[in-house]
């Protein structure tokens, strides 16, 4: 009997959870290392003691560890003599299982907020996919075609399954490997992760060629550092157009097509810069058409400018590709000639000139034969600058003029 009560309080006192025994009064008989060793209290302050007055306390907040949730066994022994009984109760502290539970619980509450958000959230995002008017499209990380917006299959003429799943280099027949392209998903965007405003330029075979802004995103998901790669297009062919058109038409003669004066002295400074770089020459040549007010008398006017364009076809034939010429208004033309080593080269080209007014042009009908006369002057020989150099020219065409036209004159100070 004593060898199986040691043995009963060995067990007790081994258990890691607390264990305590109340008699029929509910008072402690006895408890385990553990219970004093979690409830901080000392053998003395609880053997004999009536359970509920423990630490004076209620429920189970305890002044000495706190707030605690337990889960209680519970076992009554009745004894045989004297109708006795004990009552056995095993203490479970399940506090911290409860803040996990609890936690694991609101995650479990939240996962499915944000599964239902994230559900929602694509729904939302496909539906600004195809509400938008640019043609939207998404890449996985092997650069295939993950989805695609009703635009881009409207503008690009292209269907879903000729789409989906497709390399996107290899969309349309190769039509979308361009090289550009390659380079804004392939060595721009790994990393920038975000590029806006990429101009690409491209001729497709369905509609054409087009000119292309692309704003891109590179998304990175966590989950195995997949990502996926967003591309919005806005063609931006007309836009592109009506500005070339306006700068055509700001830079340029609206009759000839030439270079207007705004231009032709943008150019000219530029030769003057690239001269003063290789130590070489400008020749700026002025060509007045000889009696052409006679032509528009008698011919008229729409004569007259068909003349000027036929003058000025003429004239751009025979330049090179560095050279220009330009219309100042009326009859007057310039031109510039970089890289001049002497006056030689300035000379030739003048000559060529009043060769090609020996022939007779002819204008609406009208044989026309007109001559002209060139005056030549050089930077730096002549002037710091084109004001200067624009009177010398001036200066040496009314001279060739007061020679008796048809021919070309040099500036000469004396």
């Amino acid at each position: 009997m004593t060898r199986t009560l040691e043995y009963a309080e060995s067990v007790i006192d081994t258990v890691r959870e607390p264990l305590i025994s109340l008699d029929q009064d509910l008072r402690v008989v006895s408890a385990s290392r553990s219970f004093y060793k979690v409830f901080k209290v000392k053998p003395e302050e609880t053997v004999g003691q009536l359970i509920y007055d423990l630490g004076n306390k209620v429920e189970h907040v305890f002044s000495t560890i706190g707030r605690r949730i337990m889960l209680l066994n519970a076992r009554q022994i009745i004894r045989e003599k004297g109708k006795e009984r004990i009552i056995l109760l095993a203490i479970e502290d399940i506090t911290a299982r409860k803040k996990i539970e609890a936690g694991l619980e609101k995650t479990r509450k939240e996962l499915a907020i944000i599964k239902k958000t994230a559900d929602e959230a694509s729904e939302f995002a496909e539906s600004i996919i195809n509400t938008v008017r640019e043609p939207l499209i998404s890449l996985d990380q092997d650069l295939r075609v993950v989805t695609v917006s009703r635009s881009f299959y409207d503008f690009f003429k292209v269907k879903p399954e000729e789409t989906v799943g497709q390399l996107i280099y290899d969309l349309g027949n190769k039509q979308w490997d361009i090289p550009k392209l390659r380079e804004l998903l392939e060595t721009i965007l790994p990393q920038h992760t975000t590029f806006d405003d990429y101009e690409v330029e491209h001729v497709f075979s369905t509609i054409g060629r087009r000119i292309m802004l692309l704003n891109a995103r590179q998304i990175i998901r966590k989950t195995g550092k997949e990502r996926i790669i967003l591309l919005a297009i806005e063609d931006i062919t007309t836009q592109k157009e009506m500005e070339r058109e306006i700068i055509r038409v700001a830079y340029h003669d609206h009759l000839t097509g030439l270079p207007n004066r705004m231009l032709l002295i943008d150019r000219f400074n530029m030769a003057m810069r690239q001269a003063e770089r290789n130590r070489t020459k400008v020749a700026l040549m002025m060509l007045d058409l000889d009696k052409f007010k006679e032509v528009n008398d008698t011919l008229g006017h729409h004569v007259g400018d068909i003349l000027l364009q036929s003058v000025a076809k003429n004239m751009t034939a025979i330049l090179r590709k560095g050279d220009t010429v330009g219309r100042f208004g009326g009859d007057e033309f310039v031109f510039v000639l970089s890289g001049q080593k002497n006056v030689q080269n300035a000379l030739a080209v003048a000559r060529k000139i009043i060769e090609i007014f020996q022939k007779a042009i002819v204008c609406d009908g009208h044989i026309v034969t007109i001559t002209s006369s060139i005056g030549i002057a050089y930077y730096p020989d002549n002037g710091a600058d084109i004001d200067t150099i624009l009177k010398k020219a001036d200066s040496a065409m009314y001279q060739a003029k007061q020679a008796g036209r048809n021919q070309y004159c040099l500036y000469n100070q004396d």
